[in-house]
């Protein structure tokens, strides 16, 4: 006769003053005991209720019911298209002081809850280990937001996890007027021309998470109505103001640009990362 496996988890601390073993969710030991043999027991070595689903289990643990916890990467933040620091993880606990249990074989299902930002994972469908927890990877797409990622499993309530994408750095690209030289009082040969590569930005005021790429037009979730065809473009034709078409400078250069650029704008942009040189006396077009 072949003994049957109890589905004892390893001594540990499960809840109560004492360490215990504790019957894993698939043990034969749940809710087979006798009630008769209780002798007015209430609450079971832990101090946990005595009897679940009418029957006591077998022993000095009775078994109060599993949930998911979030165990780590919720309330993180990354930059749009980059991965989380942190990998999503969901942990099985026994109910009683929500105490880890090394419960395997539960399967998992992630689900991201964004309509904008969201979430790429590296696998949506996960079985918990030995140790009850199940973990993947994340990255963030290219939409700025708050979302949530749901964790769900059958019989049990789900967990979210919360994410935020950050908008990331804005590129500037010197297109002409590059490396040139002239005469002292002449213009150059061209004008000074950069483009804005790509943006990825909150209209906080109208609570719009906006992404704009080269040739793009925007896209919005709020209660709006866009009234332009490329927020990229909407920049581009506001250089001019700001002196990027003056040709040439008396003394100095006429604008100071700075191609690395670590945050980006539509308010700061011109003022922080291409600014007027304000010694310089302009020499040819200006829109000032």
């Amino acid at each position: 006769m072949n003994p049957q496996d109890s589905r004892l988890a390893p001594l540990g601390d499960y809840g109560g003053p004492t360490q215990t073993h504790a019957l894993l969710p698939d043990s034969p030991a749940l809710d087979v005991g006798d009630n008769a043999q209780l002798m007015g027991l209430t609450t079971d070595q832990r101090g946990a209720v005595r009897i679940i689903n009418t029957t006591v289990d077998i022993g000095a643990f009775e078994f109060q019911g599993i949930a998911l916890i979030a165990a780590a990467g919720d309330g993180q933040n990354t930059t749009v298209n980059t991965s989380f620091a942190t990998n999503l993880q969901v942990q099985v606990v026994e109910t009683f002081e929500n105490k880890p249990l090394p419960a395997e074989g539960i399967e998992i299902t992630l689900t991201p809850l964004g309509t904008q930002a969201n979430a790429d994972l590296g696998n949506t469908t996960l079985t918990t280990d030995n140790s009850g927890i199940a973990t993947t990877t994340a990255t963030a797409n290219t939409v700025t937001g708050n979302y949530q990622v749901a964790a769900t499993a059958t019989g049990l309530t789900a967990v979210n996890f919360n994410l935020t994408n950050d908008p990331g750095s804005g590129i500037l690209t010197i297109l002409t007027g590059n490396n040139q030289n002239t005469t002292v009082n002449t213009a150059f040969a061209d004008n000074l021309q950069i483009q804005v590569a790509e943006i990825n930005f909150d209209l906080t005021n109208i609570a719009a998470p906006v992404v704009v790429v080269p040739g793009d037009s925007t896209t919005n979730t709020g209660d709006f109505t866009t009234n332009f065809t490329s927020v990229l473009q909407s920049v581009l034709d506001e250089l001019p103001e700001y002196g990027l078409e003056e040709s040439a400078c008396t003394t100095t250069p006429a604008v100071v640009i700075n191609s690395k650029v670590e945050e980006i704008t539509l308010d700061e942009v011109i003022e922080t990362e291409v600014q007027r040189n304000q010694n310089c006396q302009p020499v040819g077009n200006s829109s000032e």
